[in-house]
Parts: structure tokens; sequence; C-alpha cells
């Protein structure tokens, strides 16, 4: 069973009905068809897009293929970027490094917070954390490496946005602590943080090369 609500800002709520938990409250699954989204259809046209996408996600509910970003947590989202994403899609020149450091800071220090719930003030503790790490002059905190796991975390989190799981990119709406002059290349250049974040693995590996070979 789903029902719809339509927003005054144009967006439109669906929500499909599945059961009731063990202390007899209503299970909810919600997703959000925002409003660009809808942009240029007819009213006719509009209403089928919304029922096919309303019939779409109650089949995934039913089939268990829905992610709930109020019930699995960001470890567990990492677990399926990396299955269902980066291991289909990334060289391994490129994943490995992504889940060293997700294995070795990322998850340990934002892995139990579920997924909807990350906000920029778990970013931001973890940013300054790391920065703190760096002035303690720990190699493994440089700026560089600071801007490389922002941006880690930034693309996992599009993901999720992306897929449907949760409504907006928490990273997004942070500033970290200044780290180095890549970040303004970045503004500059208008890469994407994934973009950015594969050239930096890039020149990482072009560096150990050099220094293994030179």
């Amino acid at each position: 069973m789903a029902s719809i609500e339509r927003k005054k800002n144009g967006s439109v709520r669906i929500t499909v009905f599945s059961g009731y938990d063990i202390s007899g409250k209503q299970i909810r699954h919600n997703m959000t068809i925002e409003a660009g989204e809808l942009v240029g259809l007819t009213g006719r046209q509009r209403e089928k897009e919304i029922d096919r996408r309303k019939v779409l996600f109650e089949e995934k509910v039913k089939n268990g293929q829905y992610l709930d970003g109020e019930r699995i947590t960001f470890a567990e989202f990492v677990d399926i970027w990396l299955r269902d994403y980066a291991e289909n899609e990334l060289a391994p020149s490129t994943l490995n490094p992504y889940k060293f450091r997700l294995e070795n800071r990322i998850v340990p220090a934002l892995g139990h917070i579920k997924l909807s719930k990350v906000q920029p003030q778990h970013l931001l503790k973890f940013y300054n954390n790391l920065s703190e790490a760096g002035m303690r002059l720990d190699t493994s905190y440089m700026p560089t490496e600071l801007l490389l796991k922002r941006l880690l975390i930034s693309s996992i989190l599009a993901c999720a946005v992306e897929w449907n799981i949760i409504h907006s990119n928490p990273a997004e709406r942070v500033t970290p602590p200044k780290a180095s002059k890549a970040k303004s290349i970045v503004k500059e250049n208008y890469y994407s943080d994934e973009q950015v974040l594969s050239l930096f693995i890039a020149l990482e590996d072009e560096q150990w090369i050099t220094s293994t070979h030179g």
C-alpha cells in the first residue's frame, strides 16, 4: 500500500507501508520526487510519471531491494557501495587506496552512524580530528590526505543520494578545515569530487612508482 503527498514546493513524497515492527508501529518507507525532475511535463504526463515511480518503489520495497537510510549504517552502505559500484567500475589502482582509507580511518570514525543521520557536524568533527593529527606531524594526515578523505566521503554520500537512499549530501553542507591549495583548484576548474579523488589517487601511484624505480 502506498500514499502520495504533494508538497507546496512542487515535490512529491511517496510513502509505502510494509507491516508493523515489534512495537506495533507501522513501518514506512519514503522516497521524494523533486520538483525539478518533473519540469517540462504536462499535467497528465506528470501524473503518469508519479504513478510509474510509485509502482516501482512499491516493488522495490516488496522485493526487499529498497535500502532505507534510516535503517542502515554508514558502514553498511560503504559495503554496498564497494560491492555494487566500486568493485565493478573502478580499477584496482584506484579501488585499493579507497578501501585502505575507508577501513583504516573513515569507517571506524563514522561507520556506526545511521546513513540518514550523518550530519555536517559529524563530518566536521572528523575533519578537525584529522587536521589536528596533521599538526602533530603525523604524515598520514598531511593536507592532501585530509582532502582525499573528504572527497571520498562526499562521493559515497553523493551515490547514496543518487540511489535515492538519502535526500541530500551532508558533505556539501560543511566547510572542512583549510588543508591545501588543492581545494581552490577544485572550485576553479569545476571538477567533481570523484574526478578530483581519482586524480589524486593517480598522482599517488605515479609518486610511488617514481620513488621505487627512479
